[in-house]
């Protein structure tokens, strides 16, 4: 429920450029966590099919530097 909140909090912004800029923003920070889960999962003993191993970490810095409200800020 948070994405369609995100993206209703974007789509109300009626200066495209602020649009373009947030939603950059947003992948930017999709794919710094994505990278981070990917070198957890390579490093891990890891078995495809298995559970995923959880990493508190990765969870934690990924909001810890961007809340969620920051899309409300620009």
């Amino acid at each position: 429920m948070h994405q369609k909140d995100a993206i209703k909090s974007v789509l109300r912004f009626e200066n495209y450029e602020k649009q373009y800029k947030i939603t950059g923003k947003a992948l930017e920070k999709i794919f710094e966590v994505v990278a981070a889960g990917k070198v957890i999962v390579e490093n891990s003993d890891y078995i495809p099919g298995s559970n995923l191993p959880l990493n508190e970490t990765v969870a934690a810095v990924s909001f810890k530097r961007s809340p969620p409200s920051i899309l409300y800020c620009v």
